[in-house]
């Protein structure tokens, strides 16, 4: 994961957004990742990526561990171990899926691999699509509305999320999303596009958890939870949801008194306590429920077109689904896997139903993340070569 953005080390303006001596990204899993790979990521067209094709983001090189204060062969041990789970992770997901391909007997059975290819309500996949604009456009609104200073154009906050979505495609939990975003902006705005995709993220996850818990606790109430759990660990799973959900909407109300950790954040990382107004984390909150009952919805429309029924139960376990998604650890390619395994874990179809299942949720991260993120690409393609 993007462990820390340094965007103001020895106060010194940022030129270049990922020269290491002037700005630092512990990236974690990426730290082997050589930096031609970011070569194409140019803000401006005269605004290059300066590298020698060599250097690597190294825990163990000397050199990264004086800018980071030392941090040693510990923390590049503990950034393997974490990779390494998240493969596990991963692995284990997709293994889960053959399994239960494979328990059905689905690649046995020629009826169920048929009507994989022949949904029973194809039309429902066009709104599925339809949805994809829209999805955008919501998220465009959300960092336009924070990050639109002077001049700057819906065009411009439009290319920034897109080519984020590049990023975040190949990167842990979908991380790179906001070091893309960030590097993007001019290095006069790179502190308060910090906080402008922090305070976005905070307002999508906490509909996530929200909605995660009201589901949680509807499916626990009817007796339909797809977990093997007694009724009092189900019980005591959704009080610590609804607990966590209610403390993280309080969150910004934390930062309007001195703690000692806002002190901390506004002289080492430059995140300046209180730069939003209510009226900011209002409208961040309202677009993001839009973008999750949008998103949710595409969901729904993509499994019903399988045979699923579109009902409420459904929206149940896709909230569910959502927020195992948002919680577990994975590996790169924004979740692929993670979330096919946790809905068939929670929802345990019959095994005419399961091929339809897993093709709706790949279809979903097809159209909402791979077509995003090859949109970005070419962007940033047709800027550097074009």
């Amino acid at each position: 994961m993007v462990r820390c953005m340094r965007l103001n080390q020895c106060r010194t303006a940022v030129k270049n957004p990922l020269q290491l001596h002037r700005m630092v990204f512990v990236l974690g899993e990426m730290q082997d990742a050589h930096l031609h790979q970011f070569h194409f990521f140019t803000p401006y067209a005269n605004h290059a990526v300066t590298h020698d094709g060599r250097t690597r983001v190294d825990a163990q090189n000397d050199s990264f561990r004086r800018l980071l204060g030392r941090v040693g062969r510990h923390a590049s041990t503990k950034v393997h171990l974490e990779m390494h789970f998240r493969h596990f992770v991963t692995a284990a997901a997709l293994g889960y899926i053959a399994w239960a391909l494979t328990d059905h007997s689905i690649w046995s059975d020629s009826a169920a691999l048929q009507a994989l290819w022949h949904p029973d309500r194809p039309w429902l996949l066009g709104i599925l699509v339809a949805g994809l604009p829209l999805n955008i456009a919501l998220e465009t609104a959300k960092w336009h509305a924070l990050t639109a200073n002077g001049d700057k154009s819906w065009s411009t906050s439009l290319r920034e999320v897109l080519i984020g979505a590049t990023f975040a495609m190949v990167t842990p939990n979908r991380t790179g999303d906001a070091v893309a975003r960030v590097a993007l902006l001019p290095s006069a705005q790179r502190s308060s596009g910090t906080q402008a995709w922090l305070l976005g993220a905070w307002a999508q996850a906490g509909w996530t958890l929200t909605f995660g818990a009201a589901a949680w606790w509807t499916c626990t109430r009817a007796g339909q939870t797809g977990l093997a759990l007694h009724e009092e660990a189900n019980w005591m799973v959704f009080a610590v949801l609804a607990a966590t959900s209610t403390a993280w909407w309080f969150l910004p109300r934390l930062t309007r008194y001195p703690l000692r950790i806002n002190r901390w954040l506004e002289s080492r990382w430059g995140l300046t306590p209180g730069r939003w107004s209510p009226r900011q984390h209002l409208v961040q909150i309202a677009l993001s429920g839009l973008r999750y009952a949008v998103f949710a919805s595409q969901f729904a429309v993509a499994l019903a077109a399988w045979g699923n029924e579109w009902d409420i139960e459904l929206y149940t376990s896709i909230a569910v689904v959502y927020l195992g998604n948002m919680i577990v650890p994975t590996a790169a390619l924004a979740e692929l896997g993670v979330r096919e395994a946790l809905l068939v874990a929670w929802m345990q179809p019959p095994g005419s139903l399961l091929p339809g299942l897993l093709a709706a949720a790949f279809l979903v991260w097809a159209v909402n993340l791979g077509i995003p993120a090859l949109i970005g690409g070419g962007l940033q393609f047709r800027q550097r070569h074009g």
